[in-house]
């Protein structure tokens, strides 16, 4: 599994990224499948503060 690529919105708001898995194919060769995916950044930061004054 591979997660690259993240990328904050213009406006600050939400994180995307990619996350990737190698699979085989029926003849043995292998290629990477991928989604793309978001979180909402805003409550990203806030948990991430409230862990970084926690400790």
């Amino acid at each position: 599994m591979s997660e690259t690529t993240a990328t904050v919105s213009p406006d600050g708001k939400y994180l995307f990224f990619d996350r990737g898995v190698e699979k085989k194919g029926e003849d043995g060769s292998s290629y990477w499948e991928s989604n793309i995916y978001w979180v909402d950044f805003n409550q990203l930061k806030k948990e991430l503060l409230k862990r970084t004054n926690s400790n």
